[in-house]
Formats: structure tokens, sequence, C-alpha cells
């Protein structure tokens, strides 16, 4: 598909440029005079605007899209400037008949005019999301008649409503609800208490229950059932009994703003129900609709990989062969993530590529017309990718392939850059976001460097080189031809992973070096796996035939995962880290960027200056942030220290880090009730963005899992020196619990037992001192591990905080008859728990601030007076998002809130409305 005639140039940004190819260097001769560096790049911009006028188009846009976005209005009143500057050569050259130096201005002066409809386009769409979002704002507020609005807590609701897409499943990490009604997963929850599926989708809604009637609506929402369900198909009516709520907002530094990518999709809310039961069909849609065969197809072809695939690998197969990526077990995800081979989980490029190749290679081998053939992989491929979604990775691919058959088919000339440029620029007119969207440039980007990168697709051997391979025998010409192969494949994913690294580690905080061999080593099971499983797709309705391709995917789904699983133990595969600023990514790709166009990619010497250039970048963003943390340490100043504790919104559970003057970062507990193997995620997100990579010290303050769930995660990622916990902790015996601190002792982390009276004295005049329990409280029996929670204060500047765990009766007795303490804040013990007494605890402290750590069912006007009896003021995560106090070198103690993506600073208690 990629052998062109001459004019095809994939391989170098300047190919068919007289200026920097050697040929035309040596033709010039020595005594030429050299051409100055203007002039140079003069003819190669003229030459790249030639040969890839889709390509300088493509960019083109994107640079006018993102100059409207930092620029606004200005931006496009300097457009329109530089529109009306290039056409004036052309204008004055109306009356002469050559005026081919014109011609360049002309054309670079219509692409000016598209890059600018573009960013009109995209800033009208962002406009449109803006005022979304903002209507949302005024509905939180309760700034609304419309019956559907409620605050973001769950709301009951009945709701007539369509289904607009094909069901999807993902595994539910969540508990819930037993038959008895006890919620399980406080503390250790096998799989058989949580529901194993969840049922996602979209629906339109037409009607709301309200006032005893039904009122009608008009919002698109999505849809999540906690239970697998079949038979609901795209049309279908239905009526639901659940509970909905406007899409969050960030609550935590990190966190992905789902607010603003459902106003971007124009999804209005979140609808969730808890069994099928809850929807009942009210009329079937008509069956001519072409989403709705697109969903029978589908939901056919689950129940045949469901059936068939063995091994336990029918998830993943979904995944793989029909997109549904949330079928994957979430450490399966995981490590995908952590050796860089997530792209090979869920439908992209590279799948359609492969189909592509796989029937284009049978067309040749069945002697099949060469129309034929082309027409029908472009076909079969557009098919495809309809039934699997069409994301935009797919829809590239997609369009890059028919793009290349009609070239072929006419015999019209094209180089894969520019077929490349051609699907972005489609896609743009779908939606403009996506151009910055990290899948899209992921795939765009490998996609480009495997052009320039892979002589193989680019080059035709020459005279000589036939010549020569003609003189070997059979088996030596094989084992040449594999060497190559191997050879510029390594070098190809080098490339690729070594380009897209800043990307991946700037999105996802992770740097996978293992991905450079592990894509090689897994792409023929991948390959295996993903034909056998679109032929089970064919022919599910042949058992005999159906069984044995069913056990060739899932053999060979279950090599590439035992090899996952193998990749992902090894030593320095992977690094999490903070990333670094985004000046430094920007700098990478403009690096990169000016190289390619200055020298081009072609040339050794070329690749070898674009390497030494941004290998050199890149430890210097390696080396970022420990310069940056040990700098402080050892040389911070101490007049602008600060001690920072944030309380991070992780629901009905605990995690505040504590940020020391001298650059030491420690956490005070780290867990949240359900969702136990993502639960670290919001803390990690939190971390990076505080710039911090490793842990000095965490702090277990109790053996209940909503405070310890999450440490796993935590110490896989940041490597902390010391955990702190307590005897009572050492001694409990929770299978999970012990399994933390087998993971600690197997990472070597030092394990050291606390009880009142002991403290940590740090450089720069703070301290962490413990006040409780005492050595007779550890030895209770009788006692509740709540009630020996491991109560710390720290204190600077003096000033002091309190963080009590999840303190209860008889151990706030035991605390309160110490001598009394004067706080300046604290949290409030057991999550604001009514049962805690913790009113007591206020009494003694006196504290001016309390922080409650929990869930939108711990808020309450009974809550609310029992934590600010004289009228302390009272943040509650859950509803006032992530809270921070800083306290600097002179005693100033300022209180922060995570509001609109950013810290803001408050004053005096917020106000809780009904």
């Amino acid at each position: 598909m990629e052998q062109q005639s001459s004019t095809l140039s994939t391989g170098d940004l300047t190919a068919g440029d007289p200026a920097t190819g050697a040929t035309s260097e040596s033709a010039t001769g020595k005594n030429a005079p050299r051409k100055t560096a203007y002039e140079r790049l003069r003819r190669r911009w003229l030459g790249s605007l030639a040969q890839y006028p889709l390509v300088v188009l493509l960019g083109v846009s994107l640079v006018a899209i993102r100059l409207t976005e930092w620029l606004g209005t200005v931006a496009w009143f300097a457009l329109i400037a530089s529109i009306a500057a290039c056409m004036i050569p052309w204008l004055q050259q109306r009356q002469v008949r050559s005026n081919q130096d014109a011609a360049p201005w002309v054309t670079i002066g219509w692409m000016l005019t598209i890059g600018l409809a573009f960013s009109v386009a995209h800033e009208q769409s962002r406009w449109q999301a803006d005022e979304r979002v903002r209507e949302w704002q005024a509905h939180s507020a309760g700034d609304s008649n419309n019956p559907l609005v409620k605050p973001t807590a769950w709301e009951p609701v009945a709701v007539r409503a369509t289904i607009e897409e094909s069901l999807r499943y993902r595994r539910s990490t969540t508990p819930r609800a037993t038959p008895d009604q006890t919620v399980v997963g406080s503390d250790d929850v096998s799989a058989d208490a949580l529901p194993q599926w969840q049922t996602l989708t979209r629906v339109r809604v037409t009607a709301a229950q309200w006032q005893g009637g039904w009122r009608p609506s008009a919002l698109t929402a999505s849809l999540v059932i906690d239970e697998k369900i079949r038979g609901l198909y795209p049309g279908d009516s239905v009526e639901i009994y659940g509970h909905w709520r406007l899409p969050p907002e960030p609550s935590n530094p990190g966190q992905f703003d789902l607010r603003r990518r459902y106003a971007e999709l124009g999804l209005t809310a979140q609808l969730k129900a808890e069994s099928g039961r809850q929807l009942q069909e009210l009329t079937r849609g008509g069956f001519l609709r072409f989403d709705r065969v697109l969903a029978w197809a589908t939901d056919a072809a689950l129940q045949s990989i469901e059936r068939y695939v063995p091994m336990g690998q029918s998830a993943l197969a979904a995944a793989l062969v029909l997109g549904q990526r949330e079928q994957a077990h979430w450490q399966l995800q995981e490590e995908l993530l952590a050796t860089g081979t997530i792209h090979m989980l869920s439908i992209s490029g590279m799948h359609i590529e492969m189909v592509a190749v796989a029937l284009l290679i049978t067309g040749m081998i069945v002697r099949l017309p060469r129309s034929w053939t082309l027409v029908g992989t472009a076909v079969i491929c557009i098919a495809y990718a309809l039934l699997c979604g069409a994301n935009p990775p797919v829809a590239r691919a997609t369009i890059m392939l028919c793009a290349a058959c009609a070239a072929r088919l006419v015999g019209w000339p094209y180089t894969s850059l520019n077929i490349l440029a051609l699907a972005g620029l489609v896609l743009l007119t779908q939606r403009t976001a996506i151009a910055f969207e990290i899948g899209t440039q992921l795939s765009f980007l490998a996609v480009a460097v495997l052009i320039l990168t892979f002589p193989i697709l680019r080059q035709r051997q020459t005279p000589l080189g036939r010549l020569l391979e003609s003189r070997q025998s059979r088996w030596a010409s094989y084992r040449m031809h594999a060497r190559r192969f191997a050879w510029e494949s390594l070098r190809s994913s080098f490339w690729v992973c070594f380009l897209s690294a800043p990307l991946v580690w700037s999105s996802f905080h992770i740097l996978s070096p293992i991905a450079v061999a592990l894509n090689l080593v897994l792409w023929l099971p991948l390959l295996i796996a993903l034909l056998s499983g679109l032929a089970l797709v064919v022919f599910g309705w042949l058992p005999p035939v159906a069984a044995l391709l069913g056990m060739l995917c899932g053999g060979s789904l279950w090599m590439l995962t035992q090899t996952v699983a193998l990749a992902e133990k090894l030593p320095m595969g992977h690094v999490w880290a903070a990333a670094p600023p985004g000046w430094w990514l920007i700098a990478f790709y403009t690096i990169a960027l000016t190289i390619a166009l200055w020298r081009g990619t072609k040339r050794i010497s070329a690749r070898r200056l674009l390497l030494r250039c941004l290998g050199g970048w890149f430890l210097l963003g390696l080396a970022y942030e420990p310069t940056n943390r040990w700098w402080n340490r050892h040389f911070g100043s101490v007049a602008g220290a600060k001690l920072a504790v944030t309380w991070i919104d992780v629901g009905h559970g605990t995690c505040t880090v504590l940020e020391m003057p001298n650059g030491e970062t420690w956490l005070y507990d780290a867990g949240r009730l359900g969702d136990h193997e993502r639960s670290y995620q919001p803390i990690a997100q939190c971390l990076w963005h505080l710039g911090r990579s490793r842990l000095d010290r965490m702090i277990l303050s109790h053996a209940d899992s909503d405070h310890y769930n999450a440490m796993p995660g935590i110490l896989a990622r940041f490597f902390p020196s010391e955990l702190v916990t307590t005897q009572a902790v050492i001694r409990h015996n929770s299978p999970s619990l012990q399994s933390l601190l087998a993971q600690a002792e197997g990472q070597g982390i030092r394990i050291e037992t606390w009880s009142a009276g002991d403290r940590y004295l740090g450089r720069g005049g703070w301290r962490v001192e413990a006040i409780h329990p005492t050595s007779a409280a550890m030895d209770a029996t009788r006692a509740s591990d709540n009630s020996k929670s491991l109560c710390v204060v720290l204190h600077y500047a003096g000033r002091s905080i309190l963080l009590p765990g999840d303190l209860e009766p008889p151990g706030v007795e035991q605390l309160s008859s110490q001598a009394a303490i004067d706080v300046d804040a604290m949290m409030a013990p057991h999550h604001g728990s009514l049962s805690a007494k913790a009113e007591r605890v206020i009494a003694w402290a006196s504290p001016e601030i309390v922080v409650i750590s929990c869930s939108s069912r711990g808020i309450s006007q009974r809550v609310l007076d029992r934590f600010a009896p004289d009228g302390q003021q009272l943040w509650i995560t859950a509803r006032d998002h992530a809270i921070r106090l800083e306290i600097d070198a002179a005693g100033n103690l300022e209180t922060l809130r995570w509001q609109d993506s950013q810290w803001m600073t408050v004053d005096g208690a917020s106000q809780f409305k009904e």
C-alpha cells in the first residue's frame, strides 16, 4: 500500500528538496557559492509547501486554533492581517503574465483562511461548552426552575428516555448493598460481594416525573446500570427509575475535568440504576436504523466471544476485537499502561492497519483483481471501524486507508504524510477539540514517526542491491531480510517510544523503556489474536470452526497477558514520576520540529543530531524534580518556607498530604470506601500535580481499609522511605493489611511504630508529635480499632494542626483526659460521625478550623451544628473539594480550596445550602 511512484517520499520532511540531499550538494560543485541560511530555509519551506501541502495546512490550522485559545479575538485580527499581507504580492502582479513568485503567498493565504475558519469553529464550540458549564454551576446553586436540575449529589429520579448507542460493559469495583441492605466494602471485600459487571450507554431523556405527573424534558445523559443486561438497542424507549446528578467538577488537583468533557460531548447529566429491574421497556425502535443494526451485530459478536474464547480471556478479546476496553480487568490495564502497551488493549489505528494488511495479502493470494481488493479492503475496514465505535485513532487509520486505496485506484501519486494530514483535517471538521486529546495526539505522532523512520515502507531497492541479492542463496536472502526487518523495526520502535514518551509522561506520569522491545515481542500474538477474533465474529454460527478460532484467540491472548505481567515486574522496566512543567514539553517538540525542518530525518547525521539534542533535553526533564526537591531540602529559604496540609477529597475515607518546610512530603492515611482497586488514583494525581515523585513517610492511623486501601498503589508509585503506624496495626489479622505490610517490607521500607509521646523533629523548626494511643490503650483488647487511632499534632511557627484519625470512644475519653491543647485546625474524627463524640475533642482542642473528610452522605444540618458549635470555620471535602492550609515562617495561616481547577484563597466558613 505504501509503494508509490517517485513522488512518494514519505521518509523525510525535506525529501525532494535540492538544498538538503547529498546528490544535490554534489551537483552544485565545490566552487558553487554557499547559499545563505535564509535562502536554504526559504527553499526548504517552499519545497515542503509544494510537496506536503496538507501537512502545512494541518499545521497552520492547529497553530491558529491554539493561538485563538491563548490570545482570543486578537489572534483573529492577526490572522486576517496575515491573509491580507499574503495577497498583496498577488494583487501587485495581477497585470504581469507570470506571477510564479506570488503563487506561494496566495497558497499560504488560503491556508491561513482555512486555519481562521477552524479557529472560529473551535472558539464557538468552546463558548457553547462554557455556557453549558455556567448553566450547571447556576443549577448547582439552585438558580433554576427545571425539575430535573439538582446539585451534584445523587438524587432519585424517574425518566422516560430513548437508547442512543449500543450497550457497553465494564467490570465493577464499587461495593453495593447486600440483600440485607448492609453495605459491603468497608474492610476486606470478596469478589462475590461486588457486582461483577456494569452496563453503559447513552440515553436521550424525553420526559421526567415531577409532582405526580410526567413533564417533557430534553437532555442527553450517560446511563450506568449495576448489572449486565442485554436486549436493548438504539431507538428503544425505556422508563428508568434510579438516580441522577450533574457531572461533577474536579474536586482535587490533577483530577480529570469530567464536567468539561461532558459539556464538549453535549451530555447533560449522569444517570444510574442499581439493576435491570429498574428499567422498563416501553417501545421498540425501528429495525431500519443503521446504528441499531450495528448494535445488534456487536451484541452477537460479544456473545460469540464470551462463548468460545477460553482461558478467561473473553473480556480481553472483547476489548481487543470490538473496542470494549472497559471489559478488561483493571489490573491488566495497569500492567499494560506500565509496560507502554496500553494501545493493544482497545481498538486503535494499528488494529485497522493489521486487518487491512491481512485483507490485501489475502487478495493477492487468491488473485483477486486489484480494484476488487482495494475496494473490498476499504469497505470492510469502514464497516469494522463503525462496529467498534470509530474513535479518533480508528477514524484516522480508516481515513488514511480509504484515501490510499482511492489514490491507487485512480493512479494519483500521494505521500503518506499528506494522507495522514488529510485524516487530521477531516477529524477537525467533526470536532476541533479532538486535536488536543492525548489519544489523538499519540496516534498521529506514532504514525508520523513510523513514516519518517521506517525505511522499509519508503525505500525501494536499488538495481545494485537487487543484483547483489540475486547472487545469494534463498536462505541467505531470507536471513538478510529478516535481520534488516528486525533492526529497522527495533529502530522505529525506539523512535516512536522516545518521541511519544514526553506526551505519555505529561499525561500518565510514567516512563516505560521496556516498551521499545516489548512492542516487537507482542505484535505476533496480538496479530493472531486479532485476526482469529475477527474470524470468530464472522463464523460464530459454525460451532466447530468457532471453537477452534476461540482457542487460537484465547491462547494468543494468554501468552500476551503472561508476557506483559512478566515485563511489568522487571526492574527499571517502567518508572513512575511527576512530569516536568508544561514549558519543558513544548520545548521538547519545538526542538524536534525545528531540527526535522532544518536538517531532515533521512540522513544519519540529522538523526544523530536529533537524538543528541532531544536526549539532552530529556535528561534535563528527568533531573528537574529530584534537583528541585534536593535544592529545597538543603538550600531552601527558611524565610519563605511553608508547612502545607492538604485534605484530598476521596469520598468516605481519608488522605492528608503534609508538605514540610524543608521539602519533605508525608502522607497521613490513604484510602476510601469502595473501589478498592482504583482508590489510589485521586491521591496519586494530586501528588503528581503538586510535583511530588517520592514520599518521605507515610502514617497509617489504624486498621480500617478506608484509611489504607490506597496505600499499595501509592507504595508502588512513590516509594516512601518509612511507614509509621501503631502496634495494634502490626498485630492486626486482616489479610489485606498484612499484605500491605509485606509489600512495604519487600520494597525495603522501614516500618516504625509510634505511641503517645513519640515525635519527629524536622529541620527548620517543625515537628510531628503523637498524642494517642498510649501503651495502655493499645493493650486494651476490647477496644475497637478506631479508638486506637494514631493521633498526631503538627507544630510550626507557633501554629498547630491535629489529625485524629477515626478516634471514637473510649479513645475520645482517653485523649480528652490529658491536659488540654490549643490547636489552630483539626480534622474531624471518624469522617464527622455523630456517634464519635467529636464535640468532646473539639472542646478539648479548641480549633478555629475543622475539616471533615467524608462523602456527600455525611453532610447534614446536625453535622454542621455539631462540628462548629462556637462558630468555627467548617470545611467538608464532599462539599468544598480539596482543602489546603498553609503556614508560613511568620505564623500566618492561609486557607485555600480547590475550585475551578485552581487553588482559591477563602475567608470565613463556607455556607451550606439544604
